[in-house]
């Protein structure tokens, strides 16, 4: 009996959640950890739309974001980037009135935030509480916020600032997908004269703003 009343007292608390994961005609899931809520909700996206809601702030500790899985290997994350690379992901981020911060105080090569890789990954940003962004990038060449090799990028609210590209595109930098606008983000950057905000060079990348987006940015590129 009192083995049993000293495991209880000394059983950890659960941990509070700091995001859930919610899956289109499914259940809504708790995470008190960001990592296992992180790989989770990849896993469901590859078949089903799935929505993160940020409950906290999501920084990287040491700058390097990490994923818990069942996978093994890098699934999820890359070089400590958050990392999205399998077909058919529709995943969707509120920001919720939170950030997703890098936290890079050192310029690296791989020192996006997010890193989309294939074509048909669909990713929408949004804030449905106003103050949350994605900060904390540092990265040697393009995309200090926001890489997008390939696929679609929806950004609808929420910030994207406080990123740094020694390259180009200090906020979001898309190679050869899609980026589409709406409802006012405000994409911004830092880092050197030629690190746009935005910058989609010559290829397959398109910028498009719908009806009841007001592109606001302080700095932006468009080479044709």
């Amino acid at each position: 009996y009192k083995l049993y009343i000293d495991s209880i007292a000394n059983k950890p608390e659960p941990a509070e959640p700091v995001m859930t994961v919610a899956v289109k005609g499914g259940v809504t899931v708790e995470f008190g950890d960001f990592g296992k809520g992180w790989a989770y909700a990849l896993k469901q996206s590859l078949t089903k739309p799935t929505t993160i809601t940020l409950l906290e702030d999501w920084v990287a500790p040491d700058g390097t974001f990490y994923c818990t899985n069942d996978k093994g290997g890098e699934f999820g994350t890359k070089d400590g980037a958050l990392y999205m690379y399998d077909n058919y992901l529709d995943l969707t981020i509120d920001l919720n009135g939170h950030k997703i911060d890098r936290n890079l105080k050192e310029v690296t090569s791989f020192g996006h935030v997010l890193y989309l890789y294939d074509l048909d990954i669909k990713l929408t940003i949004k804030d449905s509480t106003g103050g949350g962004k994605i900060t904390g990038g540092n990265v040697l060449g393009d995309g200090g916020g926001i890489k997008v090799f390939d696929g679609s990028l929806y950004i609808e609210s929420g910030e994207i600032s406080g990123n740094t590209a020694y390259g180009n595109g200090g906020g979001v930098y898309v190679t050869g997908g899609k980026i589409t606008l709406k409802g006012a983000p405000v994409i911004d950057k830092t880092g050197t004269a030629y690190a746009y905000s935005i910058l989609l060079p010559e290829g397959n990348a398109r910028l498009l703003l719908r009806r009841d987006g007001i592109l606001a940015l302080r700095a932006t590129h468009h080479r044709q």
